[in-house]
């Protein structure tokens, strides 16, 4: 072997050795800047599926309320007789009413969409009758109570309190337009609501 040859062989394995020395380098910085990157990534991605809350509760808010008056409302007493009829099991209606539960009793579902509705249709059709009060429909004020409940897509109830979903109160009158139905367990009224105007508050 010549001496040319052997400077030749040294000079390639040199730069071999160089080659392989700066590729180990490169993938220990890559490996590292993956390190660090990844994290931010992550946290980007999970943050970036969060919806802002105050989106979120415009948004649903909009999908029920109704800027218009409902009209149509009926007594809670004669859409009980509508679903006593054999047969009929849920009916579509619109109902007028104050968002009360009686004087000693809580007429919210903390943290959810949903409130008890009490039939605001006095006997001679007036809107300022209260069953709680009356000697007459207090006797069976079952009769005059309406589960109002706001669910999504899927039909779970939401988990947004309605006082601050739809800015309401109590004691506040309101017109909800739903489906109805009565559960035979404790014989109330349940409306599971498709739209809801709300009036001034008192």
């Amino acid at each position: 072997m010549t001496m040319t040859t052997m400077i030749t062989m040294t000079t390639t394995m040199k730069k071999a050795t160089t080659i392989m020395t700066t590729t180990k380098r490169s993938s220990l910085r890559f490996r590292r800047l993956a390190c660090q990157v990844m994290p931010v990534v992550l946290c980007l991605v999970v943050v970036g599926c969060a919806e802002d809350p105050n989106v979120q509760l415009e948004r649903v808010s909009k999908d029920f309320v109704s800027s218009s008056v409902l009209s149509g409302e009926q007594m809670v007493s004669e859409i009980r007789k509508q679903l006593a009829v054999e047969g009929v099991d849920q009916v579509d209606v619109v109902v007028k009413g104050r968002i009360n539960a009686g004087k000693e009793a809580v007429p919210w579902e903390p943290n959810k969409a949903a409130f008890v509705l009490t039939d605001a249709i006095g006997h001679e059709g007036e809107s300022d009758h209260d069953p709680h009060t009356c000697p007459f429909c207090s006797r069976n004020i079952n009769d005059y109570l309406v589960m109002v409940s706001f669910k999504d897509d899927k039909g779970s109830l939401i988990d947004i309190d309605s006082r601050k979903l739809f800015d309401v109160t109590e004691k506040q009158l309101v017109y909800v337009k739903g489906t109805a139905r009565i559960d035979p367990d404790d014989d109330l009224l349940y409306l599971d609501a498709a739209k809801l105007h709300t009036t001034a508050k008192q």
